[in-house]
Protein backbone atom coordinates (compact mmCIF):
# COMPACT_ATOMS: atom_id res chain seq x y z
CA UNK A 1 0.00 0.00 0.00
CA UNK A 2 0.88 3.33 -0.21
CA UNK A 3 1.48 6.37 2.31
CA UNK A 4 -1.97 5.90 3.72
CA UNK A 5 -2.33 2.18 4.36
CA UNK A 6 -3.52 0.64 7.63
CA UNK A 7 -2.55 -2.82 9.01
CA UNK A 8 -4.49 -4.93 11.46
CA UNK A 9 -2.99 -7.85 12.84
CA UNK A 10 -4.48 -11.81 12.46
CA UNK A 11 -6.76 -10.94 15.88
CA UNK A 12 -7.85 -7.63 14.60
CA UNK A 13 -6.12 -5.33 16.31
CA UNK A 14 -4.90 -1.95 14.78
CA UNK A 15 -1.02 -2.40 14.38
CA UNK A 16 -0.47 1.20 12.83
CA UNK A 17 0.96 2.28 9.61
CA UNK A 18 4.02 2.02 8.22
CA UNK A 19 6.38 4.85 8.53
CA UNK A 20 6.42 6.18 4.98
CA UNK A 21 9.76 7.81 5.83
CA UNK A 22 11.35 4.05 6.15
CA UNK A 23 11.48 2.48 3.30
CA UNK A 24 11.05 -1.42 3.20
CA UNK A 25 8.59 -1.25 5.67
CA UNK A 26 5.08 -0.88 3.56
CA UNK A 27 3.39 -3.79 3.40
CA UNK A 28 4.34 -5.50 6.88
CA UNK A 29 3.59 -5.10 10.37
CA UNK A 30 7.10 -2.83 11.85
CA UNK A 31 9.01 -5.03 14.49
CA UNK A 32 8.34 -1.55 16.84
CA UNK A 33 4.46 -3.15 17.15
CA UNK A 34 5.79 -7.21 17.38
CA UNK A 35 4.90 -8.43 20.63
CA UNK A 36 7.70 -9.12 23.76
CA UNK A 37 7.26 -10.38 26.88
CA UNK A 38 6.31 -8.29 29.98
CA UNK A 39 9.07 -7.60 32.51
CA UNK A 40 8.78 -5.75 35.80
CA UNK A 41 9.80 -1.81 35.54
CA UNK A 42 12.84 -0.49 36.68
CA UNK A 43 13.03 2.70 38.31
CA UNK A 44 13.93 5.29 35.22
CA UNK A 45 17.61 6.39 35.20
CA UNK A 46 18.37 9.70 33.54
CA UNK A 47 20.52 9.99 31.38
CA UNK A 48 23.50 12.57 31.07
CA UNK A 49 23.98 15.30 28.60
CA UNK A 50 24.10 13.90 24.36
CA UNK A 51 23.40 9.74 25.77
CA UNK A 52 20.89 7.97 24.07
CA UNK A 53 17.24 7.67 25.47
CA UNK A 54 16.43 5.39 28.10
CA UNK A 55 15.26 2.44 27.99
CA UNK A 56 11.48 1.80 29.41
CA UNK A 57 10.03 -1.45 29.26
CA UNK A 58 6.37 -1.42 28.34
CA UNK A 59 3.89 -1.56 30.76
CA UNK A 60 1.37 -4.91 31.37
CA UNK A 61 -0.99 -5.10 28.98
CA UNK A 62 -4.33 -3.62 30.49
CA UNK A 63 -6.69 -5.48 27.69
CA UNK A 64 -6.55 -9.18 27.05
CA UNK A 65 -5.01 -10.35 24.52
CA UNK A 66 -3.06 -7.17 23.47
CA UNK A 67 0.95 -7.83 22.90
CA UNK A 68 2.79 -4.91 23.86
CA UNK A 69 5.16 -3.73 21.08
CA UNK A 70 8.99 -4.66 21.71
CA UNK A 71 11.39 -1.67 22.95
CA UNK A 72 12.41 0.25 20.12
CA UNK A 73 15.60 -0.10 18.91
CA UNK A 74 18.20 2.99 18.84
CA UNK A 75 18.07 3.87 15.40
CA UNK A 76 14.57 3.63 15.90
CA UNK A 77 14.62 5.84 19.17
CA UNK A 78 13.29 9.75 19.28
CA UNK A 79 16.65 12.35 20.57
CA UNK A 80 14.67 12.70 23.39
CA UNK A 81 17.39 14.14 25.45
CA UNK A 82 18.86 16.67 22.69
CA UNK A 83 14.70 17.84 22.96
CA UNK A 84 14.67 18.51 26.33
CA UNK A 85 17.70 20.48 26.09
CA UNK A 86 16.51 22.26 23.50
CA UNK A 87 13.51 22.88 25.22
CA UNK A 88 15.23 24.03 28.12
CA UNK A 89 17.86 26.10 26.46
CA UNK A 90 15.61 27.92 24.55
CA UNK A 91 13.55 30.40 26.75
CA UNK A 92 17.06 31.19 28.05
CA UNK A 93 18.18 32.52 25.04
CA UNK A 94 14.73 33.92 24.18
CA UNK A 95 14.92 36.29 27.29
CA UNK A 96 18.14 36.95 27.13
CA UNK A 97 17.96 38.11 23.48
CA UNK A 98 14.54 39.78 24.22
CA UNK A 99 16.61 42.58 26.52
CA UNK A 100 19.30 42.56 24.51
CA UNK A 101 16.89 44.03 21.56
CA UNK A 102 15.10 45.97 24.43
CA UNK A 103 18.15 48.09 25.16
CA UNK A 104 18.89 48.40 21.40
CA UNK A 105 15.56 49.87 20.61
CA UNK A 106 15.54 52.25 23.97
CA UNK A 107 19.16 53.31 22.91
CA UNK A 108 17.71 54.44 19.40
CA UNK A 109 14.51 56.05 21.13
CA UNK A 110 16.50 58.27 23.39
CA UNK A 111 17.81 60.54 21.14
CA UNK A 112 15.40 59.87 18.77
CA UNK A 113 12.75 61.38 21.94
CA UNK A 114 15.31 64.35 22.78
CA UNK A 115 15.43 65.39 18.84
CA UNK A 116 11.57 65.23 18.50
CA UNK A 117 11.06 67.06 21.65
CA UNK A 118 13.14 70.04 20.49
CA UNK A 119 11.55 70.35 17.24
CA UNK A 120 8.05 70.38 18.71
CA UNK A 121 8.97 72.68 21.44
CA UNK A 122 10.69 74.78 18.33
CA UNK A 123 7.79 74.40 16.62
CA UNK A 124 5.68 75.65 19.38
CA UNK A 125 7.17 78.79 19.56
CA UNK A 126 7.75 79.88 16.07
CA UNK A 127 3.83 79.13 15.64
CA UNK A 128 2.33 82.41 15.15
CA UNK A 129 5.12 84.02 14.40
CA UNK A 130 5.31 86.69 11.69
CA UNK A 131 7.44 86.04 8.76
CA UNK A 132 9.17 89.46 9.06
CA UNK A 133 9.20 90.46 12.58
CA UNK A 134 8.10 93.97 13.75
CA UNK A 135 10.55 96.52 13.50
CA UNK A 136 12.58 97.58 17.00
CA UNK A 137 10.91 99.84 19.31
CA UNK A 138 13.57 102.94 20.27
CA UNK A 139 14.00 104.22 23.87
CA UNK A 140 15.62 106.51 25.75
CA UNK A 141 16.93 106.60 29.12
CA UNK A 142 14.57 107.61 31.63
CA UNK A 143 11.16 107.37 29.04
CA UNK A 144 8.84 104.47 28.85
CA UNK A 145 8.52 102.83 25.72
CA UNK A 146 5.78 99.86 24.84
CA UNK A 147 7.83 96.48 24.01
CA UNK A 148 6.02 93.55 21.97
CA UNK A 149 7.21 90.62 24.45
CA UNK A 150 6.19 86.80 24.47
CA UNK A 151 2.76 87.64 23.17
CA UNK A 152 2.63 90.48 26.02
CA UNK A 153 2.89 94.55 25.73
CA UNK A 154 5.12 95.89 28.14
CA UNK A 155 5.82 99.26 29.29
CA UNK A 156 9.78 99.13 29.83
CA UNK A 157 11.96 102.02 31.39
CA UNK A 158 15.73 102.01 31.24
CA UNK A 159 16.47 103.70 34.47
CA UNK A 160 20.52 104.05 34.47
CA UNK A 161 23.44 102.20 33.11
CA UNK A 162 26.71 102.23 35.23
CA UNK A 163 30.21 101.57 34.09
CA UNK A 164 31.38 99.57 37.53
CA UNK A 165 35.40 99.17 37.26
CA UNK A 166 34.48 96.07 39.85
CA UNK A 167 32.30 93.49 40.39
CA UNK A 168 29.59 93.64 43.00
CA UNK A 169 30.73 94.11 46.66
CA UNK A 170 28.82 90.85 48.06
CA UNK A 171 30.85 88.89 45.29
CA UNK A 172 34.14 89.63 47.68
CA UNK A 173 35.96 89.61 44.20
CA UNK A 174 40.19 90.23 44.68
CA UNK A 175 40.65 91.13 41.03
CA UNK A 176 38.58 94.02 39.19
CA UNK A 177 35.95 92.61 37.03
CA UNK A 178 34.26 95.50 35.40
CA UNK A 179 30.37 95.22 34.85
CA UNK A 180 27.83 97.53 33.08
CA UNK A 181 24.95 97.36 35.29
CA UNK A 182 21.86 98.55 34.07
CA UNK A 183 18.90 99.40 36.15
CA UNK A 184 15.23 98.95 34.73
CA UNK A 185 11.03 99.44 35.23
CA UNK A 186 8.70 96.91 33.78
CA UNK A 187 5.12 97.05 33.89
CA UNK A 188 2.51 95.11 31.92
CA UNK A 189 -0.16 96.54 30.25
CA UNK A 190 -1.68 93.97 27.76
CA UNK A 191 -5.24 92.51 29.10
CA UNK A 192 -4.67 88.85 28.30
CA UNK A 193 -5.10 86.99 31.28
CA UNK A 194 -1.74 84.55 31.32
CA UNK A 195 1.13 85.88 33.31
CA UNK A 196 5.05 86.67 31.79
CA UNK A 197 8.37 86.17 33.15
CA UNK A 198 11.09 88.79 31.59
CA UNK A 199 14.32 86.95 31.41
CA UNK A 200 17.85 88.29 32.18
CA UNK A 201 18.98 86.38 29.28
CA UNK A 202 17.18 88.32 26.74
CA UNK A 203 18.36 91.47 27.21
CA UNK A 204 21.53 91.70 25.45
CA UNK A 205 24.41 94.25 25.48
CA UNK A 206 26.73 95.18 22.02
CA UNK A 207 29.40 97.45 22.69
CA UNK A 208 30.87 99.94 20.55
CA UNK A 209 33.68 97.16 20.00
CA UNK A 210 33.27 94.22 20.90
CA UNK A 211 31.50 91.01 21.19
CA UNK A 212 28.03 91.23 22.38
CA UNK A 213 26.85 90.14 25.98
CA UNK A 214 23.76 88.93 27.46
CA UNK A 215 22.41 89.62 30.94
CA UNK A 216 23.99 87.48 33.78
CA UNK A 217 21.50 84.87 35.45
CA UNK A 218 23.37 85.58 38.95
CA UNK A 219 24.41 88.88 40.01
CA UNK A 220 26.69 90.41 43.32
CA UNK A 221 24.65 93.80 42.14
CA UNK A 222 21.36 94.09 43.78
CA UNK A 223 18.30 94.18 43.93
CA UNK A 224 18.57 92.28 40.32
CA UNK A 225 15.37 92.27 38.10
CA UNK A 226 13.79 88.90 38.85
CA UNK A 227 12.04 86.60 36.47
CA UNK A 228 9.11 86.54 38.93
CA UNK A 229 5.85 86.20 36.54
CA UNK A 230 3.97 89.49 36.27
CA UNK A 231 0.33 89.50 35.03
CA UNK A 232 -2.08 92.87 33.62
CA UNK A 233 -0.98 96.17 35.68
CA UNK A 234 1.88 94.28 37.49
CA UNK A 235 5.40 96.06 37.78
CA UNK A 236 9.15 94.51 38.13
CA UNK A 237 11.95 96.83 39.09
CA UNK A 238 15.84 95.87 39.46
CA UNK A 239 19.54 95.47 38.07
CA UNK A 240 20.51 93.76 34.92
CA UNK A 241 24.48 92.95 34.78
CA UNK A 242 26.36 92.82 31.44
CA UNK A 243 30.09 91.26 32.15
CA UNK A 244 32.02 93.75 29.98
CA UNK A 245 34.23 96.77 30.62
CA UNK A 246 32.34 98.73 28.04
CA UNK A 247 30.90 101.86 28.90
CA UNK A 248 28.77 102.65 25.78
CA UNK A 249 26.97 100.33 22.82
CA UNK A 250 23.51 99.25 22.30
CA UNK A 251 21.09 97.59 24.76
CA UNK A 252 18.52 95.28 23.41
CA UNK A 253 15.66 93.41 24.73
CA UNK A 254 14.74 90.31 22.35
CA UNK A 255 11.74 88.38 21.83
CA UNK A 256 12.21 84.65 21.77
CA UNK A 257 8.39 84.59 19.81
CA UNK A 258 9.97 86.36 17.09
CA UNK A 259 12.98 84.03 16.27
CA UNK A 260 14.91 86.13 19.29
CA UNK A 261 14.85 89.72 17.47
CA UNK A 262 15.10 92.79 19.04
CA UNK A 263 11.94 94.15 20.10
CA UNK A 264 13.22 97.43 21.57
CA UNK A 265 16.92 98.97 21.60
CA UNK A 266 18.44 101.85 23.66
CA UNK A 267 21.67 103.98 22.93
CA UNK A 268 23.57 103.79 26.43
CA UNK A 269 26.41 105.26 27.38
CA UNK A 270 27.39 104.30 30.80
CA UNK A 271 27.71 106.33 33.86
CA UNK A 272 31.19 106.87 36.40
CA UNK A 273 30.39 105.94 40.07
CA UNK A 274 32.54 107.96 42.45
CA UNK A 275 33.87 107.53 45.52
CA UNK A 276 31.31 109.20 48.52
CA UNK A 277 32.62 111.46 50.47
CA UNK A 278 30.43 110.39 53.89
CA UNK A 279 29.48 112.85 57.17
CA UNK A 280 30.24 111.64 60.48
CA UNK A 281 26.77 110.62 62.74
CA UNK A 282 25.10 110.48 58.86
CA UNK A 283 24.46 107.31 56.97
CA UNK A 284 26.09 107.30 53.40
CA UNK A 285 25.64 104.33 50.91
CA UNK A 286 28.58 103.66 48.06
CA UNK A 287 28.28 103.84 44.51
CA UNK A 288 31.43 101.87 43.26
CA UNK A 289 30.46 97.89 43.69
CA UNK A 290 26.97 99.58 44.53
CA UNK A 291 26.85 97.90 48.51
CA UNK A 292 23.31 97.44 48.99
CA UNK A 293 24.00 98.50 53.02
CA UNK A 294 24.80 101.93 54.51
CA UNK A 295 27.71 102.77 56.55
CA UNK A 296 26.76 105.55 59.59
CA UNK A 297 30.42 106.35 61.94
CA UNK A 298 29.51 107.77 65.42
CA UNK A 299 32.39 110.12 66.59
CA UNK A 300 35.53 109.05 66.45
CA UNK A 301 37.11 108.47 70.09
CA UNK A 302 41.18 108.85 70.57
CA UNK A 303 42.11 106.30 73.57
CA UNK A 304 45.44 106.94 75.27
CA UNK A 305 47.45 104.15 76.96
CA UNK A 306 45.73 103.05 80.42
CA UNK A 307 42.26 102.91 78.96
CA UNK A 308 39.66 100.01 79.84
CA UNK A 309 39.14 99.47 76.46
CA UNK A 310 42.59 98.90 75.51
CA UNK A 311 43.81 95.32 75.05
CA UNK A 312 47.29 96.00 75.52
CA UNK A 313 49.79 99.59 75.73
CA UNK A 314 49.68 101.04 71.73
CA UNK A 315 52.91 101.70 70.45
CA UNK A 316 52.18 105.05 69.06
CA UNK A 317 51.12 106.08 72.50
CA UNK A 318 47.04 106.28 71.78
CA UNK A 319 44.43 104.35 69.37
CA UNK A 320 41.86 105.58 67.50
CA UNK A 321 38.68 103.90 68.32
CA UNK A 322 36.04 104.02 65.50
CA UNK A 323 31.96 102.37 65.94
CA UNK A 324 30.11 101.84 62.90
CA UNK A 325 26.89 100.97 62.09
CA UNK A 326 26.21 98.77 59.19
CA UNK A 327 22.07 98.79 58.00
CA UNK A 328 20.83 96.61 54.51
CA UNK A 329 19.09 98.75 52.26
CA UNK A 330 16.88 95.54 52.20
CA UNK A 331 15.83 92.40 53.85
CA UNK A 332 18.10 90.21 52.01
CA UNK A 333 21.70 88.91 52.01
CA UNK A 334 23.82 91.80 50.96
CA UNK A 335 28.13 90.55 51.78
CA UNK A 336 29.56 90.96 54.80
CA UNK A 337 31.83 94.35 56.42
CA UNK A 338 35.54 93.72 57.78
CA UNK A 339 37.62 95.02 59.64
CA UNK A 340 40.17 94.82 57.30
CA UNK A 341 37.96 96.81 54.60
CA UNK A 342 38.38 99.76 56.87
CA UNK A 343 41.64 102.18 56.38
CA UNK A 344 42.88 105.57 58.21
CA UNK A 345 45.26 108.04 56.12
CA UNK A 346 47.12 110.24 58.78
CA UNK A 347 48.08 113.93 57.36
CA UNK A 348 50.92 113.39 55.81
CA UNK A 349 51.16 109.77 56.53
CA UNK A 350 50.71 106.48 54.71
CA UNK A 351 47.48 104.45 54.73
CA UNK A 352 46.58 101.91 57.86
CA UNK A 353 44.77 99.17 57.55
CA UNK A 354 42.50 98.39 60.07
CA UNK A 355 43.48 94.51 61.96
CA UNK A 356 41.78 92.88 64.93
CA UNK A 357 41.81 93.11 66.98
CA UNK A 358 43.46 96.55 66.71
CA UNK A 359 44.61 97.01 70.63
CA UNK A 360 41.49 97.11 71.34
CA UNK A 361 39.23 94.90 74.02
CA UNK A 362 35.84 95.22 72.12
CA UNK A 363 36.94 95.17 68.51
CA UNK A 364 34.27 93.19 65.75
CA UNK A 365 35.92 90.88 63.22
CA UNK A 366 33.58 91.50 61.04
CA UNK A 367 29.57 92.17 60.61
CA UNK A 368 27.12 90.50 58.13
CA UNK A 369 24.39 92.01 56.43
CA UNK A 370 20.95 90.33 56.24
CA UNK A 371 18.46 92.73 56.97
CA UNK A 372 17.23 96.42 57.71
CA UNK A 373 18.51 96.31 61.31
CA UNK A 374 21.99 98.05 61.78
CA UNK A 375 24.98 96.34 63.11
CA UNK A 376 27.75 97.36 65.19
CA UNK A 377 31.57 97.02 63.82
CA UNK A 378 34.11 98.30 65.84
CA UNK A 379 37.86 98.97 64.51
CA UNK A 380 40.97 100.35 65.86
CA UNK A 381 44.06 102.17 64.85
CA UNK A 382 47.45 101.95 66.49
CA UNK A 383 48.18 105.58 65.32
CA UNK A 384 49.55 109.17 67.13
CA UNK A 385 46.54 111.67 67.31
CA UNK A 386 46.40 113.20 64.14
CA UNK A 387 43.42 114.09 61.65
CA UNK A 388 43.45 112.20 58.86
CA UNK A 389 40.52 110.28 56.28
CA UNK A 390 38.88 107.11 57.18
CA UNK A 391 38.03 105.06 54.29
CA UNK A 392 35.24 102.14 53.43
CA UNK A 393 37.64 99.67 50.53
CA UNK A 394 35.70 97.07 48.67
CA UNK A 395 37.76 93.53 48.12
CA UNK A 396 39.69 94.34 45.12
CA UNK A 397 41.08 98.06 46.76
CA UNK A 398 39.05 100.20 45.27
CA UNK A 399 37.79 103.06 47.65
CA UNK A 400 33.77 103.22 48.14
CA UNK A 401 33.28 105.68 51.08
CA UNK A 402 35.14 107.80 52.95
CA UNK A 403 34.70 110.47 55.66
CA UNK A 404 36.89 113.19 57.25
CA UNK A 405 38.01 112.45 60.91
CA UNK A 406 39.46 115.20 63.41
Amino acid sequence: MGLFSRRSDPEGFYTGDAPASVPGMDGAAPSAYQSQPATASPAPVDPGYGSAGPNYPPPTSPVSGYRAPPPPTPAQRPPMVFQQVVRTATPRRSRMGGWIVFAIVLAVLIPVGFTVYHAFTGLKDAVGQPSDPPAAAVGKLGVPVTVPYRYAELKVTVKSAVAQPVDGWSSGERVPDPKLVVGVTVTRTDTDTGKTSVMAWDWHFQPAEGPAVEGELITSYQPELESTPIGTGQSISGLITFDTGADAGTLTVNDPYTGDHPAARWDIVGSVPKVVTGTVGRPATGQIAGPGFTVTPAKPQWLKAGDDRLRDTPKSGSVLRMELAVTGLRNEYAGQVEATDLWFTPRGGKPIQATYPGGLSDATVLVSISDTKPTKLIVGFDVKKTPGVLELREAAGRTVIRWAIA
